[in-house]
């Protein structure tokens, strides 16, 4: 281009050109040239405020709440305390004072109390004869009449649409604010994923996602909020707590080596003018994970045949607290999506899966919580 070059229009400053042809044409043309640059950089507004939040967790039975929040569901004890009507049969249980006709199929309990203290433990409804009158997994390893003072308990959590809305602070030091601390307070917030983390060894952990509709006009303490107190309750570990994996209702005899469960709500926003934040609805649940078992020679392909068959199963573990409390998650009916089976040096072998849940055909449920606390 010439330094006498004249353009017709400001419309044919292009690209890279740009900074050689604006200085130059700047000169020429000085007041069409400013328009075209206001009409390039139209007026900016922010975005309303979008609020997510993470929170990682290691597992206690504080901290086993946020299921029911993962799961969207409410707990209902279905358990009765001290009756005498509670009978030991061959393949189950009967009840003969209804205390525990609300249990259904696919229900643990933990029972306790009865005169031969081999039968306490735990159960799963396997078929349900009628109210009060179940078969389990395991059978009772033997029977006793009605008569011992029998303890049922059972507090269930299912999946379902009912979310749980969380009220969460964050508190930073900022030398600028009262006292120090800048306070970020929202309020309905809802869990749209969570996982928790099962390895072979070590601190059982977890985390969750938190979508936030609202949030707490400026950065002081709430008035008249006060802090729980510290939580000391026993931290879940793999080998002291976990104390078995059950397949389909049968202790897999540490078969399972480690799993992870991880949950979707499936969250969508939605904004709307003159509105601050977001509004959230939820879509159907989702639960995938990762598990990892031993190939044993007794049943070499068990789990590669599971995957080509797209056979399903259901997997449970069984937490133990300190002082006799529990806690049981299961994944109702899983299918297996991915399948390897790599050797270790060529002397063991395993089987490392995906798997995805779905609803299961029997309780109509993907993932569901039973405990003895609240």
């Amino acid at each position: 281009m010439q330094e006498n070059t004249t353009l017709a229009s400001p419309s044919e400053l292009h690209g890279l050109f740009c900074s050689y042809i604006c200085a130059k044409h700047l000169a020429k043309n000085t007041t069409q040239f400013l328009r075209t640059l206001e009409a390039l950089s139209p007026p900016q507004t922010a975005t309303k405020e979008k609020t997510d939040l993470e929170k990682r967790f290691e597992l206690n039975q504080s901290t086993a709440k946020y299921l029911d929040g993962m799961l969207h569901g409410v707990s209902t004890d279905n358990g009765i305390i001290a009756q005498t009507t509670v009978a030991a049969t061959a393949s189950g249980f009967t009840d003969s004072g209804s205390g525990s006709d609300a249990l259904i199929v696919g229900d643990w309990f933990k029972v306790s109390g009865f005169a031969d203290g081999t039968i306490d433990g735990f159960y799963k409804i396997s078929v349900l004869n009628s109210p009060g009158d179940f078969d389990t997994l395991p059978v009772p390893p033997a029977t006793e009449a009605a008569g011992a003072t029998v303890t049922i308990e059972s507090e269930k959590t299912v999946s379902g649409s009912l979310p749980t809305y969380y009220t969460v602070q964050n508190r930073t030091v900022d030398k600028s604010a009262a006292s120090d601390i800048d306070y970020r307070s929202f309020f309905d917030a809802v869990i749209n994923t969570g996982s928790i983390e099962i390895g072979e060894a070590g601190i059982v952990t977890g985390s969750f996602a938190l979508n936030i509709e609202e949030i707490v006009a400026g950065t002081a303490l709430i008035s008249g909020q006060t802090d729980n107190a510290v939580d000391t309750s026993e931290i879940v570990s793999s080998n002291n707590n976990i104390t078995t994996i059950y397949v389909d209702g049968v202790d897999s005899n540490c078969e399972v080596k480690s799993f992870s469960i991880e949950f979707s709500n499936n969250y969508s926003a939605d904004r709307a003018a003159a509105c601050d934040g977001e509004q959230y609805a939820f879509g159907d649940v989702e639960s995938t994970g990762s598990l990892v078992t031993r190939a044993v020679i007794s049943d070499t392909f068990d789990w590669r045949s599971r995957y080509e068959n797209s056979t399903p199963f259901a997997l449970a573990v069984l937490i133990e607290f300190t002082g006799g409390n529990f806690m049981v998650i299961e994944i109702m009916q899983s299918i297996v999506t991915e399948h390897a089976m790599p050797d270790g040096s060529n002397v063991i072998a395993s089987n490392e899966m995906s798997y995805a849940a779905e609803e299961d055909d029997v309780t109509a449920t993907t993932v569901q919580l039973f405990r003895n606390f609240s």
